[in-house]
């Protein structure tokens, strides 16, 4: 575990910068705060789930979204060109939770995945942040709880740990669009409720779902605990939990030969650093985006 004073991003760099992420953010929360109204989680089938990768395919691609219009009605789905940016959102009256999906034409080859936004408290404003201040080309929030009751039943709509869903079929097809970008994703724990000391002290726990993680990411520990000024540790090296090895992201991704899968868990005090601090927002995307 690595503990070292904080350094701070070059106020040029977040000046020059910063009317431009506003507008983004301006321009996709409206739409997300959409997405999460109401709705219940249906699995889709094998047929959807392949129309759902081949639309994702044809956006990485840089299809415009005329041609994608009618077919996305048909799926119950709205997309929308605003600026540099694409959005794939579900229609008002065909809530299924199959995510929220942002696309940024020009971008470095780099996706943001937000799975728990609502029991992960502060990653989905966290994510919306992070995407609009750094040079994701993609990005993918949920747009229902990850369990929740209906009926008397309880509903597992875990995209993190689903596999047939259409979270993950992004995750495919940016994997295929970008097989040497990064893909960070990020999730949200309580150091009171971890069962090893490691994890109780730790702020951030980095890891890429295996267990012999490269350099890169040893690397990327220690920037974030030197600009951070937290404690940072490494999965397995460091402390042995919340290391992402069930994550269905990480191992779709290992399954296609990519390797830029980061799984970030942060704790609360951090998360809210990372909710209302630019400058910590613009040092935590200096060593995840280097």
């Amino acid at each position: 575990m690595v503990c070292t004073p904080p350094a701070t991003a070059g106020d040029d760099t977040q000046a020059a910068s910063k009317t431009g992420s506003t507008t983004l953010a301006t321009t996709i929360a409206p739409r997300l705060a959409e997405a999460i109204r109401g709705g219940h989680y249906v699995a889709p089938d094998s047929d959807e789930l392949a129309r759902a990768e081949r639309l994702f395919d044809r956006l990485t691609a840089g299809s415009p979204p005329d041609a994608l219009r009618a077919e996305m009605r048909e799926l119950g789905l709205v997309i929308e060109r605003d600026g540099p940016l694409v959005i794939v959102r579900e229609r008002e009256d065909a809530l299924r939770g199959r995510g929220f999906y942002v696309f940024r034409h020009g971008a470095r080859p780099d996706v943001l995945h937000v799975p728990h936004g609502f029991k992960d408290e502060m990653t989905r404003d966290i994510g919306l942040a992070l995407f609009a201040e750094g040079d994701f080309a993609a990005a993918a929030w949920n747009t229902v709880p990850r369990r929740y009751e209906r009926d008397g039943a309880q509903v597992d709509a875990d995209l993190a740990h689903l596999p047939g869903t259409w979270f993950n079929a992004f995750v495919r097809a940016t994997a295929r669009a970008w097989p040497q970008g990064h893909s960070l994703q990020i999730h949200g724990y309580d150091p009171d409720k971890r069962r090893t000391e490691a994890g109780a002290d730790a702020a951030l726990i980095l890891a890429d779902g295996t267990a012999v993680p490269d350099d890169a990411l040893r690397r990327q520990r220690d920037c974030l605990a030197s600009r951070l000024g937290r404690s940072v540790a490494l999965y397995p090296d460091d402390v042995r939990e919340l290391g992402g090895t069930t994550n269905v992201q990480g191992r779709t991704l290992r399954g296609l030969g990519y390797g830029g899968f980061v799984h970030v868990e942060i704790s609360r005090s951090l998360r809210l650093a990372l909710r209302d601090d630019p400058a910590a927002r613009a040092n935590f995307l200096t060593c995840l985006q280097p």
